[in-house]
């Protein structure tokens, strides 16, 4: 029997989890990410040879588009986590429920990589800090 999630767990899911996460948690791929303005990143683009940063990772949708004339890709965070680890759509579903705490069941944790969720984990919990002391110190910055 093929796992189904609901519609209503899946919005969860998007809506939880974070891009940039994600896309740090790969630093193979990710390791030329640059900040723009309303927590919008910029960096190379996972689905072609990348020469100049041409993919957006927009923070507060979850979602990525590239810029380059011949890619134009776009997508969520689900299927951005399936392209970057080679997952399918159930894999990088539970992956990111339970990496981010999204209610997952018991019976659904046979289907996430506990190694990849940990090493994750480890970098969500990095990510979170430096953004929540790098927001202070912006905050601290102009209001003096």
């Amino acid at each position: 029997m093929k796992l189904k999630f609901t519609d209503s767990f899946v919005e969860r899911v998007k809506s939880k989890s974070d891009i940039l996460v994600i896309a740090i948690s790969n630093s193979k791929r990710f390791n030329n990410i640059r900040t723009l303005p309303n927590q919008c990143f910029h960096t190379n683009c996972i689905f072609h040879d990348d020469k100049h940063p041409s993919m957006i990772l927009y923070r507060n949708t979850n979602t990525f588009r590239c810029k380059s004339t011949h890619c134009k890709k776009y997508g969520d965070i689900i299927s951005f986590t399936m392209k970057l680890y080679n997952l399918d759509y159930v894999r990088a579903v539970a992956l990111l429920a339970y990496v981010f705490n999204i209610g997952l069941k018991p019976e659904t944790i046979k289907y996430v990589d506990i190694d990849l969720a940990k090493r994750i984990k480890l970098i969500k919990n990095s990510v979170q800090a430096f953004l929540s002391v790098s927001s202070r110190l912006v905050r601290d910055i102009f209001n003096r």
